[in-house]
């Protein structure tokens, strides 16, 4: 027994005696290699829980003191042992709805009108999956295409990205979208030449428009087996709505009473680009609840900078290669530059981490220079403003994120990801200089900004480890090493969380959120990653998933 131990055991002793805790610890996890991210103590055998916290993490020999006539031995039947995994980028409840038809990514415009077809039953006819970037080579306007499929109810389709929506006349006559309807910011209804809609709301335009109340509450109580099967103990929703009938932010605290929450959860308020700063700055500082411990967390704001490249939306330095809807062809903002900067300051004077969408080269400079006018407004106020996808950004700005303590978000979740010809899919719009640039992920993590791995399901799949496997496997920009990637899945992800100190590694005193991996990845073929399984989960020492 080391002398550490051997201390802990006898404060144990001292504290039984005095009547303030128990002999034996109420759980035992042991039969498997525990991975800890503790410097100190990289590797282990066992971990002892009591309540809900660990206890203890050694040898067995060194933990049998703590093993009890009542004590629960979790046997890992020689796989890994990990803190839990911390996906801060997710939709869990909209990424869990039921949207009707499902609709093949792949899938050219006629494949999509047969299966658009065959899923019509009676009233509106939805679905979601398919790729806008397949509508473009018709010659036939979208709404036109889907009014071939549905011509006598409303039929409202989401696109893969959660970017764009594809409606037919009916749908369009439903929501009162016509050649007169504005534009909204950080939107475009696209039109035909006599300036009536096609049938495509692009961005902000589909959330504005195409949002019809639904009862999100069951897919939010089916998100929550889902997180747990995927041994994801602590998650960050990236776009809570909070206005509105049937608004998440209202759901979430009702799962939260109810006692419904198997995940550490921090809410990501959407931040309208279309409603007024002076009602919607107050309204989200009312709403802030920090609570990095428990199960809600009130926390975050999220905010797009600009679009995707799908849509020819993503915000850029310079022009794309061809044209595009927006004047300039340089892509779209939900925030101009100067309203994201002054949201990034008045919201990190609340206490909150601002969650910044941006993909193009503009758009992550534009997300960067907020937080540096923030820093020279505001001082340095600890704040851990996260940039998500960073697919494109400028080299120049690489060095931006460390220095102004900037987590880098990515997810290499996308189907095929790892394959050479989806990296290059980009070329043709913008060319192959800008598109070697994609997800510069080593190049971040060798410049010392912290960086995390998150899934944003339903956009790429839920589970960490097929994600992390492809993280290895992109080439140039592949994360460095198997146990870096764990890092950025889990603690990593908890400083980004503000949960370092409760979560993300496996140490004596912390919160125990830990899971069970089937085997051990670091004696397995790099190639096998992707298809571990989790065995159990546990949140807070309670079994949530087994």
């Amino acid at each position: 027994m080391t002398h550490r131990l051997a201390r802990r055991t006898l404060l144990a002793g001292a504290l039984l005696a005095a009547g303030c805790a128990p002999a034996h610890a109420e759980r035992l996890i042991t039969g498997g290699r525990v991975y800890t991210l503790d410097p100190r103590r990289p590797w282990a055998e066992a971990v002892a829980i009591s309540g809900e916290r660990i206890r203890a993490v050694g040898s067995r020999a060194e933990l049998d003191p703590l093993v009890g006539p009542r004590t629960e031995i979790i046997d890992a039947e020689g796989g890994l042992v990990l803190p839990g995994f911390h996906d801060v980028h997710c939709h869990p409840v909209e990424g869990q709805a039921d949207d009707g038809c499902p609709l093949d990514f792949d899938a050219d415009a006629g494949r999509l009108v047969q299966q658009v077809r065959a899923c019509a039953d009676s009233g509106w006819v939805t679905g979601s999956g398919f790729d806008v970037t397949r509508l473009h080579p018709s010659p036939r306007p979208p709404r036109l295409l889907l009014d071939a499929a549905v011509p006598d109810r409303p039929a409202l389709l989401f696109d893969q990205n959660g970017h764009a929506a594809w409606l037919n006349s009916r749908a369009l006559a439903a929501l009162g979208i016509d050649r007169h309807t504005p534009e909204v910011t950080g939107g475009l209804i696209l039109r035909d030449a006599d300036g009536e809609p096609n049938g495509l709301l692009l961005d902000n335009a589909m959330l504005v428009h195409s949002g019809r109340p639904s009862d999100e509450w069951p897919a939010l109580l089916d998100s929550q087996r889902k997180l747990a099967e995927a041994g994801i103990t602590s998650v960050a929703d990236a776009r809570v709505t909070w206005r509105g009938r049937g608004h998440q932010l209202g759901l979430w605290r009702r799962a939260e009473r109810e006692g419904r929450l198997t995940a550490r959860t921090t809410l990501g308020l959407w931040a309208y680009p279309e409603l007024a700063d002076d009602r919607q700055l107050p309204a989200l500082a009312k709403a802030f609840r920090p609570d990095p411990g428990g199960l809600l967390s009130v926390s975050e704001v999220k905010i797009c900078a600009d679009g995707v490249t799908a849509n020819l939306t993503a915000a850029l330095l310079e022009p794309y290669l061809v044209g595009t809807p927006v004047p300039g062809d340089r892509g779209l903002n939900y925030f101009d530059a100067d309203r994201l900067a002054d949201y990034v300051s008045r919201l990190e004077r609340v206490g909150f981490t601002v969650h910044i969408h941006a993909i193009g080269d503009r758009g992550v400079r534009e997300a960067l220079d907020a937080v540096e006018t923030a820093r020279e407004r505001n001082g340095d106020l600890g704040a851990r403003h996260r940039i998500t996808h960073v697919e494109y950004p400028h080299p120049d700005d690489l060095p931006r994120f460390a220095r102004l303590g900037v987590v880098a978000d990515f997810q290499t979740s996308a189907p095929g990801i790892d394959d050479p010809a989806y990296r290059r899919g980009d070329e043709p719009v913008l060319g192959p200089e800008r598109t070697g640039r994609l997800q510069p992920i080593r190049a971040l993590m060798e410049s010392a900004a912290t960086v995390t791995l998150s899934s944003d399901f339903n956009v790429g799949a839920l589970s960490p480890l097929p994600n992390i496997a492809a993280s290895l496997r992109i080439g140039p920009q592949s994360v460095p090493s198997l146990a870096r990637a764990i890092r950025a899945y889990t603690l990593d992800a908890a400083y980004a969380l503000r949960q370092e100190r409760l979560t993300g590694s496996v140490e004596a005193g912390k919160l125990a959120d830990l899971v069970v991996l089937d085997r051990d990845l670091f004696a397995r073929p790099v190639e096998e990653v992707g298809h571990a399984a989790v065995r159990h989960t546990l949140l807070g020492g309670r079994t949530v998933h087994r």
